[in-house]
């Protein structure tokens, strides 16, 4: 469902304008995740069935043999990239997330502050703090 603001924005684009570095970040750190994830699937599971078939060398690409030992060094490395991109990809998150949640308020709260006298003698008491608490929330 797309929904359009009067001057042709959509609200994903206006709530996330001025993030595009972090979306960014975000992107290739994901990518990079989702990568060293299949290149360690991938050993774990030649791991396995070298292992499974006595086998003490891997037949690598280019005519090149891998030992199994060097083999689960490769793919604890690969652990540990997938460890710090994801903590990388959290950290991240939760940044965007907070200051996207910053900019909604403020922006509710400088709209609310700018309207007529009428319009907010017309409001019921409190009704500043609900729409700043959970409107924004929620994802407007």
């Amino acid at each position: 469902m797309r929904s359009l603001l009067p001057n042709g924005q959509t609200t994903l684009r206006r709530l996330l304008h001025g993030h595009h570095r972090a979306l960014t970040v975000l992107s290739v750190a994901s990518l990079v995740g989702g990568a060293s994830e299949a290149g360690l699937l991938g050993l774990t599971g030649l791991a396995t069935f070298s292992i499974a078939t006595d086998a003490r060398e891997i037949p690598w690409p280019f005519g090149a043999q891998v030992s199994i030992e060097s083999l689960l060094i490769l793919a604890a490395v690969l652990l540990v990239v997938r460890l710090v991109v994801e903590l990388i990809v959290a950290q991240g998150l939760s940044r965007l997330m907070y200051r996207v949640g910053i900019d909604a308020r403020s922006s509710l709260t400088a709209s609310y502050l700018e309207s007529s006298w009428e319009l907010k003698q017309a409001e019921p008491a409190g009704q500043l703090q609900h729409l700043v608490l959970n409107f924004s929330r929620t994802g407007m």
